[in-house]
């Protein structure tokens, strides 16, 4: 049988006090890393969300804008909705964009609804309700641009890069008798340390291409209504 050990001797107590403070380590490395996925994991999907929640509030203002009876009031918003919609596309996926010119596509779409001047009382209905959906969305955005920049902090990932070195230290130094035995219980630790960290940064970037990746395929359906209804006027 290979003999897989270090140069140095054990005393019968320092191997319980290795195992413990293994098994220590171990458990504060398992709660910090569960915390911060799930937190990592739930600004995850609440961006996700909060994408497909503002598309939608921006195609019930443009199904609004068509009922009024304004003529053309319906088809300027949608060319300012579908103006914001590309912007965002660039901003966040594609990088060819800033935050800054985002924000005034959406400035423009306030600025074409306040120009509009109900003619009845239908049309003063219609108004507020269009209002009503744009606040919602610009509430909307102002989440998506919070959660945008939300990271793990620097100090969680040093706690992590530091409980995962004691970790992988107090595994490499354990008392092996058997080196296959050694070799594979220190690639698997090292192997799940790296995939935890992997799936943390991984949704810290939710735009760029990883194993999760948000996909601006809301935008693209709204895109896809606002041409299809422009086309068809």
């Amino acid at each position: 049988v290979a003999v897989f050990k270090p140069t140095f001797s054990y005393a019968t107590n320092d191997v319980v006090w290795l195992t413990a403070f293994i098994s220590v380590i171990g458990v504060i490395f398992a709660v910090v890393s569960a915390f911060t996925i799930v937190h990592v994991w739930s600004e995850f999907n609440s961006l996700d969300n909060e994408i497909k929640r503002e598309a939608v509030l921006l195609r019930n203002a443009s199904l609004l804008a068509d009922q009024l009876s304004s003529q053309g009031f319906g088809e300027q918003l949608r060319k300012a909705i579908l103006a914001y919609a590309r912007s965002n596309v660039d901003t966040f996926w594609r990088k060819t964009s800033t935050v800054e010119a985002s924000t005034k596509k959406f400035v423009e779409i306030i600025k074409t609804v306040d120009e509009l001047k109900p003619q009845s009382q239908k049309d003063l209905t219609l108004f507020n309700n269009i209002v009503q959906e744009l606040r919602t969305a610009s509430a909307a955005r102002i989440n998506i641009l919070s959660l945008v920049k939300a990271k793990t902090p620097n100090i969680v990932w040093f706690l992590i890069a530091y409980l995962s070195a004691l970790l992988i230290s107090g595994v490499s130094i354990m008392d092996f008798q058997n080196r296959i035995l050694a070799m594979f219980v220190i690639m698997t630790t090292s192997a799940a340390i790296a995939l935890v960290s992997l799936l943390i940064y991984d949704m810290d970037f939710p735009f760029q291409s990883g194993f999760w990746v948000i996909s601006p395929e809301a935008y693209f359906e709204l895109e896809d209504f606002l041409e299809k209804k422009t086309a068809a006027d």
